[in-house]
């Protein structure tokens, strides 16, 4: 939920347009969501406010930080595709010895 939480804002940011309360998506098929932990469940069962409390591990320059894939929009994923091929060209040349150009 928190991940999809944080698609929805990023996926915002990018797309103006984007509005994540209109769309509501649920199997037909299945019944009420259960997580498997009894407090989260009475949560969704019965909404309350929450306070959340976050513990900084750590602190990363701008130029250090690297965005995951569904962050990105398509020229950027062909860019880091890119990256990915010559990269795993090179371990693969080291591991095997074999080189293969670029």
């Amino acid at each position: 939920m928190m991940s999809k939480r944080l698609r929805d804002i990023s996926r915002a940011e990018v797309d103006k347009t984007y509005r994540p309360e209109n769309e509501h998506h649920h199997c037909a098929a299945s019944g009420p969501i259960r997580t498997g932990y009894p407090n989260l469940d009475e949560l969704i069962e019965k909404p309350a406010c929450l306070r959340v409390i976050f513990h900084l591990i750590e602190v990363l320059k701008p130029d250090a930080y690297s965005h995951d894939n569904w962050q990105l929009n398509s020229a950027q994923k062909i860019e880091r595709l890119e990256a990915i091929r010559k990269e795993g060209n090179v371990l693969f040349s080291q591991v095997t010895g074999v080189y293969h150009h670029p």
